[in-house]
């Protein structure tokens, strides 16, 4: 899913239920990647689960804050959460993201890349 980004309207797209989805699976998927329970993320930032948790399901838009917090917490970029790319985040998250979004294969031992 690709969402066209307003520069025009960005208070509009930050209440859209389906782009706040979209961020909130995002940090799902980056936290996943990096092994960090929900409860002990929202401990590092110093927030209720319950708020966590909302953000992770779209029902809260992130601010620009929290989601730097987000990043640095778990080595992920404003790029990654806000627009889904890979670019600048380091390997083994690149790695580790490619495996849960289903294009890296473990063969043997050995990972491939799907087309």
């Amino acid at each position: 899913m690709h969402l066209e980004i307003s520069t025009r309207f960005p208070m509009k797209i930050a209440r859209d239920p389906a782009w706040k989805a979209l961020v909130g699976k995002r940090i799902v998927m980056l936290r996943e990647a990096k092994g960090v329970r929900q409860a002990e993320l929202a401990t590092l930032l110093k927030i209720s689960y319950q708020r966590l948790s909302n953000y992770e399901t779209g029902k809260r838009p992130l601010d620009i804050e929290l989601a730097s917090a987000i990043c640095d917490k778990l080595s992920g970029t404003l790029d990654y959460l806000y627009r889904g790319v890979h670019a600048g985040l380091p390997f083994e998250v690149i790695q580790r993201l490619a495996l849960e979004e289903g294009r890296l294969q473990n063969l043997g031992g050995h990972s491939e890349l799907k087309n």
